[in-house]
């Protein structure tokens, strides 16, 4: 019986340890499932998180590939804008000819009385005009239309009118008279008259035009002799001087400096100025000076003129004053910022206020590469005479009209061309310049030269005195030591 139990425990406890065995097989097995399980689970999140990556890669790339295309269409867009402008300029628009023409007015008479007529004519002279729409401004308060062709248009201060050449344009214009027109004085003064337009050749192309207003001056045109002289001395006494030494007026701002031999000054304010006061004293105190103009000034452009005329009445010369009367002294300027010629130098230095220079080429100069900035971007700069230059003397002109076309200034550059000769002897000089030059320069090396063997050997005979000094020391120094040993020995015995 007991043996029974004793076997019924034995199987009680295998059965026991079998499953505890299998528990924690169970236990085991489950770990590693839910260690692969977790594993594929962090795998299946990789890929899930790389498949994310590369979409937001591909959405990157695809905006990128879809700004590029928006970019590539909007430049092809633009170009095609360009290219339909330039179609358009080239094919509506009338092209700007490249041609210089000039229109003028001509004055019957320069100086008229109050109630006076005078007739004002509109010419241009070898020209390729064949249309021309012009605008005349002149001042309504001292001048009075009073007649010109049909179909003109006048309004206030304003006249229009356009005109054809009959025969089309086909041949150059000689001395061609535009318009004429009656128009009679009212008020005394300085009446400023200018034109601006748009003229045409028989292409139809826009002309580079240069419209050429005048001045006409109103009043008593008898001259006056100047009385205010002052006092001082004639710096030349010869009797067929007619020179200026002094010219100022009771303002400030008179440019350039006075030089005799300038004879165009300029006076741009915004005060109201009806009289200046100008004083003019000659080189001969006896020659005669005359002033006009200098009286009931007028808003704009006024031209004072002072005459001088030498004491034995052969010779005249005519000084000028433009004083200009402005409201808004930016938009008159008429100065230049830089001048300047390339490989040639300017004399004197270029200054805004200096409107007088010269200026030497050599032989093979024909042209001049001229260089004029103005001060206001906006003014319009002109320049004749820089081209085809004569041997000899030339002129060049550079004219500043302000941006508001009421001012206007004239620099004056006076081009000498050499004649071969000329360029001969210059050359002659040159090279004898050189010579002289290089002989100097052989001179100054052969001094140097010469000074540094000086010195070497004067170092050489001081060395020589140095060691020569030593030995005579040494020769010294033995033979006073034998004369006391000589000495000793004798006092011995």
């Amino acid at each position: 019986m007991n043996k029974l139990k004793n076997i019924e425990l034995i199987k009680i406890n295998r059965s026991k340890k079998n499953n505890n065995e299998a528990q924690k097989r169970y236990n085991f097995n489950k770990t590693i499932y839910v260690d692969n399980f977790a594993k594929s689970y962090n795998a299946h999140k990789g890929c899930s998180f790389n498949k994310t990556i590369y979409a937001d890669n591909f959405c990157k790339s695809h905006n990128v590939q879809k700004e590029y295309s928006f970019s590539k269409t909007k430049k092809m867009k633009y170009i095609f804008l360009v290219i339909i402008f330039f179609i358009y300029v080239s094919t509506i628009n009338p092209t700007i000819s490249k041609a210089k023409e000039t229109v003028s007015i001509n004055l019957s008479q320069n100086n008229v009385n109050i109630e006076e007529n005078v007739v004002i004519s509109i010419e241009t002279t070898n020209s390729s005009i064949s249309a021309l729409d012009l605008n005349i401004y002149y001042d309504n308060e001292m001048l009075e239309y009073i007649s010109g062709p049909e179909l003109i248009s006048v309004e206030e201060n304003l006249i229009r009118y356009t005109w054809y050449d009959e025969h089309g344009g086909e041949n150059k214009l000689q001395n061609q008279e535009i318009l004429s027109i009656d128009m009679k004085a009212k008020k005394e003064g300085t009446a400023n008259i200018a034109i601006k337009g748009i003229g045409y050749d028989k292409d139809g192309n826009i002309l580079d035009i240069n419209f050429e207003g005048k001045d006409l001056y109103i009043g008593n045109t008898e001259e006056k002799a100047l009385t205010h002289i002052e006092g001082g001395e004639s710096i030349d006494t010869n009797t067929n001087n007619a020179s200026l030494q002094t010219l100022r007026i009771n303002e400030e701002g008179l440019e350039p400096i006075f030089d005799s031999n300038i004879y165009d000054y300029y006076f741009l304010t915004d005060k109201e100025i009806q009289n200046l006061e100008v004083t003019a004293i000659p080189s001969n105190l006896k020659s005669n000076i005359i002033i006009s103009r200098n009286t009931n000034l007028k808003t704009g452009k006024n031209e004072i003129k002072i005459e001088v005329i030498s004491e034995d009445k052969t010779q005249k010369k005519e000084y000028k004053i433009y004083a200009i009367f402005v409201s808004d002294l930016e938009k008159s300027n008429f100065n230049l910022e830089n001048l300047a010629i390339e490989g040639v130098t300017l004399n004197p230095e270029f200054d805004p206020s200096t409107t007088v220079y010269t200026a030497t080429v050599d032989n093979r100069t024909e042209e001049l590469n001229i260089l004029a900035i103005p001060e206001n971007q906006n003014a319009k700069v002109t320049i004749t005479g820089g081209n085809n230059l004569q041997i000899g003397d030339n002129k060049v002109s550079i004219s500043v009209i302000s941006e508001d076309g009421i001012a206007n200034k004239e620099y004056i550059i006076n081009v000498h061309r050499r004649t071969e000769e000329e360029d001969k002897v210059i050359d002659e000089e040159q090279k004898e310049n050189q010579k002289n030059l290089e002989e100097i320069m052989n001179t100054i090396e052969k001094i140097s030269t010469n000074q540094e063997e000086k010195n070497e050997n004067s170092i050489n005979n001081k060395k020589t005195i140095y060691i020569l000094s030593i030995i005579a020391i040494v020769v010294l120094i033995f033979v006073v030591i034998y004369t006391i040993k000589s000495t000793n020995r004798q006092k011995m015995k």
